[in-house]
């Protein structure tokens, strides 16, 4: 690979819609709206192009989006079909608490590093009371 070609290939990832560059930076379906809510709380416009964007902005948006997929639901895009005895299932992803984490901790590093609030999981907790009948 020349320096030329190397140049070309630097300007034009540079020119690659913002929220494209975040949808590449994990395997995980991550939702438009989501993105959306993320650049708007960082003050980013949403067409804006990733040559536009400081570091550490990149950053904090890869973690507010690694945060975004920590709390998804663990069960995703799953679609399942049944009939009297048949069944049948296809697609979706399940995420484990050991991924969760895994997530979270990514996240945090970086919101450390820009000395931002260290999050954590969810703090809604449902507990089952059950009914009482008389």
């Amino acid at each position: 690979l020349s320096l030329f070609h190397l140049f070309l290939c630097i300007m034009a990832y540079n020119e690659t819609p913002f929220i494209e560059y975040l949808v590449s930076l994990t395997p995980l379906a991550v939702d438009e709206t989501a993105l959306q809510a993320i650049l708007f709380n960082r003050g980013i416009e949403e067409d804006i192009v990733v040559g536009d964007v400081e570091f550490k902005e990149r950053e904090l948006c890869y973690a507010d989006m690694l945060m975004w997929c920590a709390d998804a639901p663990s069960l995703t895009g799953s679609v399942s079909d049944t009939d009297g005895g048949w069944s049948h299932k296809e697609g979706g992803t399940r995420m484990t608490n050991a991924e969760r984490a895994s997530l979270r901790n990514k996240a945090n590093a970086i919101y450390r590093k820009y000395s931002e609030a260290i999050r954590s999981e969810s703090t809604i907790k449902l507990h089952n009371q059950g009914m009482k009948l008389w």
